[in-house]
């Protein structure tokens, strides 16, 4: 297994760093297209760059030669060199103005070509027992689903019940870790990791809910000189910034008040961490959320090209459960046997509602208004709280890893069949590439259907989008293009839904404030 996880790893590595380069070679293309219409990019780096602008000025020195010699009577030729001298004259000036960008392209392109010959030696490298199960033109993606699935297959192995499935909690704890900015650098692969990884993120948790509170009782003045731990904390740094705090206490003035000073104000991306940790150390509900990249991605039922760039986002890795719902928003009738199963009978308005509730409690910005009845709501794409998924996002999640499964192995990923009768617990069936339960089955799950038109962000639609399947779906038929339209306030036995909160809302589109009719 070593072996072909290595392999698998390797091989992961490189096309993940062939997929970034083609993004940026990609987004220097667009830079360039004032010198692809004078030379076409593809021709330009059949040599390198230097020996192209060496190449021009000789040209252009020799036509301006042959311009400059004296004839008794003009020359036929004459015009064409001097449109060629001029041609090369505005060749050159872009050249210039652009050599920054074409250096870059040109290394790129000779990177991707190194980049191509380490795939072509790796695939040779390929272990026997995975050779069978792969293909060479297969995306990183693609593979990070089959390493998943390889050691899931190990460690719930029939043969051997007696072995924890390592896997899962790893998963879990990574997508925490990281949704609280924090890198840990460890991996749970035994009961000894599964405990020290435990005791960690306790401790990086505990101090994170602890100390922006204590800093705050502090003035920026007094603050100014001593140094303020960073994510993740260390024993240490939080010692000497304990004793540093306390010999400030001792030299105040005995009436020192903090009125007439400027208090210490914790940035907006650490008091989201904050009041996440305070939650965690309350008690309450949490649900990890894991990072979905920036990529193209076109939606399956249109069966078109990736079209625009999308933005990356967190995304749940199950969908919201009866035990954090209920928790925010209190249900009648709610069982403690319930908790873990994901919540339904929830209607799309009420969904957008919790997102809301949600956002406020960890100290985020609601992403939307709500109108009178559930027909009216306004989306701040700028807004950094939690929100319903759109249907490219939630393809973006589930795609690729589980666009190809075999009919033989779908009963490992979905919860459904005939003689599934209710939903199930969360993450009872494998994970996708990315760690995310229940993608497929279980329930369907609540997309936000973004309006094209003259407001997009106002949406008045009667009628929003399911995605992904049910416990009540026929097992065989589901697939991740799978969708159906529900009433936004009907409320079903078999819908569910997960959330989503944007990575980088400095990069979203400015939007007039859009108003409700």
């Amino acid at each position: 297994m070593n072996k072909e996880l290595e392999w698998l790893d390797m091989r992961i590595q490189l096309l993940q760093y062939r997929e970034a380069m083609q993004i940026q070679i990609d987004a220097l293309y667009q830079e360039l297209q004032a010198v692809s219409f004078l030379v076409p990019l593809q021709e330009i780096f059949l040599s390198s760059f230097s020996d192209l602008e060496g190449s021009v000025e000789k040209m252009k020195n020799h036509l301006q030669a042959l311009i400059s010699i004296p004839t008794p009577i003009p020359l036929l030729g004459m015009e064409v060199w001097e449109e060629q001298y001029r041609a090369l004259h505005i060749l050159q000036d872009q050249l210039y103005a652009h050599k920054k960008e074409l250096l870059s392209y040109q290394e790129l392109l000779s990177k991707m070509d190194s980049n191509q010959m380490s795939l072509e030696l790796n695939w040779k490298a390929c272990p026997g027992d995975v050779f069978s199960s792969v293909y060479a033109h297969q995306e990183a993606d693609v593979l990070l689903q089959f390493r998943v699935d390889l050691l899931l297959e190990e460690e719930l192995d029939d043969r051997n019940p007696a072995h924890v499935p390592f896997l899962i909690a790893d998963i879990r704890h990574q997508a925490k870790s990281q949704y609280l900015g924090l890198d840990l650098g460890i991996s749970i692969v035994d009961t000894h990791t599964e405990i020290k990884a435990s005791e960690i993120l306790q401790f990086q948790v505990e101090w994170l809910a602890r100390l922006p509170k204590l800093l705050q009782a502090y003035s920026v003045e007094e603050l100014s000189e001593i140094e303020i731990p960073t994510l993740p904390y260390t024993k240490e740094a939080i010692t000497r910034v304990l004793s540093q705090l306390q010999s400030i206490q001792s030299k105040r003035p005995r009436l020192f008040s903090l009125i007439l000073r400027k208090k210490y104000r914790i940035d907006t991306d650490l008091l989201s961490k904050h009041n996440l940790a305070m939650r965690l150390c309350n008690g309450q509900p949490f649900l990890e959320m894991v990072y979905v990249e920036s990529r193209q991605h076109c939606l399956s039922s249109k069966q078109e090209k990736p079209d625009a760039q999308h933005l990356p986002f967190w995304i749940s890795i199950f969908p919201v459960t009866v035990d954090l719902y209920s928790f925010f928003v209190p249900r009648k009738n709610r069982k403690e046997y319930q908790k873990d199963y994901p919540v339904t009978s929830i209607s799309w308005f009420q969904a957008l509602g919790f997102c809301n509730v949600l956002s406020k409690k960890d100290g985020l910005e609601p992403c939307y208004q709500l109108g009178i009845g559930p027909q009216h709501v306004v989306w701040n794409r700028n807004a950094s709280g939690y929100r319903l998924p759109t249907e490219v996002e939630w393809e973006m999640a589930a795609q690729p890893g589980l666009q190809n499964i075999a009919s033989s192995q779908k009963h490992m990923y979905i919860w459904a069949g005939k003689d599934v009768r209710n939903t199930s617990v969360v993450g009872t069936k494998k994970p996708n590439h990315r760690g995310l339960f229940d993608m497929l089955g279980n329930v369907w799950e609540w997309c936000y259907k973004e309006k094209v038109g003259k407001n997009p962000l106002v949406n008045d639609s009667r009628e929003q989008i399911v995605r992904g399947g049910s416990w009540k779906s026929i097992a065989t038929e589901i697939h991740v293009g799978i969708r159906e339209g529900r009433e936004v306030a009907g409320a079903f036995e078999d819908v569910g839904f997960r959330i989503v909160r944007n990575a980088d809302i400095t990069k979203y589109p400015q939007h007039s404030a859009a108003k409700g009719v």
